[in-house]
């Protein structure tokens, strides 16, 4: 519901408000699921083109740094099962 608002927001160019939203989003997906999960990855990646809208790149680039680890770690435990599964 709140990437919703975030999204929302956005969509009306209150990227400031859009972020406080975003980032409410992240608490709580982050507390119902575990970190790696998508969702997670795309609000980060909403709130990075916020930033970026409201000429904060530095705070952008934090954001998308945060969901390329994510995506980075999700996918490298994916390789790792995969591999077990060859080897099994």
């Amino acid at each position: 519901m709140h990437s919703n608002l975030g999204e929302a927001n956005a969509n009306t160019r209150e990227y400031e408000i859009a972020v406080e939203y975003y980032k409410k989003a992240i608490d709580i997906q982050e507390q119902k699921l575990p970190r790696t999960n998508l969702c997670v990855i795309d609000i980060y990646n909403r709130i990075a083109d916020a930033y970026v809208k409201l000429n904060k790149f530095i705070e952008a680039q934090q954001h998308l740094t945060k969901s390329k680890n994510i995506y980075e770690n999700n996918n490298s435990s994916k390789k790792v099962l995969s591999k077990k599964k060859i080897f099994l």
